[in-house]
């Protein structure tokens, strides 16, 4: 129940959250960075929930520019972890809505910092699926859909879409030859 609280918390109130000292926020953020990657569906979702919410408000309001600018591993290790932990993992199927949603707020966020970050993550698994893996990141985060994520109306909208179905596309790909079981 606390990893549900405090997802709950950072998606009610992301602002506000964004604007707790620093080390507290940290906890927080951190609790629901191990929560994502709880055996729960229903955990992990409230945590993933939590952490797009409070990159769409970054997104919207810089709320959490002073952290990420004066912390920026914050951002590092929750692209890391959502792949790894969570996307990199046989149980996705239960959470890919939860998990697209946050990558998506990431991208737009930091699109720049992301597609380094994924380069790091495609270095680190075996030699014969790193070209793999760096192609299907390459069709997933393209700049047109991710960066103008935060876009309104039809252009949102359709953007949205066009991540969703390229996020499901991604997880198909990745499925068939690096999930750990």
């Amino acid at each position: 129940q606390f990893f549900e609280l405090v997802g709950f918390l950072a998606e009610t109130y992301p602002h506000q959250e964004c604007m707790l000292p620093y080390d507290l926020f940290h906890r927080i953020f951190e609790s629901m960075l191990y929560g994502m990657s709880h055996h729960s569906a229903r955990v992990s979702k409230c945590c993933l929930h939590g952490i797009t919410s409070l990159f769409k408000e970054q997104n919207s309001s810089k709320a959490m520019q002073t952290h990420l600018h004066s912390h920026a591993e914050i951002y590092d290790e929750c692209v890391h972890k959502i792949f790894v932990s969570v996307v990199f993992q046989d149980h996705i199927i239960d959470r890919m809505e939860s998990a697209r949603s946050a990558i998506l707020q990431l991208g737009a966020a930091d699109f720049a910092r992301m597609q380094g970050l994924v380069k790091k993550i495609a270095s680190s698994v075996h030699l014969s699926q790193q070209q793999r893996l760096l192609t299907a990141f390459e069709k997933l985060l393209r700049p047109e859909v991710v960066v103008t994520d935060t876009a309104t109306g039809l252009e949102g909208r359709t953007n949205r879409t066009a991540f969703k179905e390229l996020f499901t596309e991604f997880v198909k790909d990745i499925q068939s030859f690096l999930v750990m079981r």
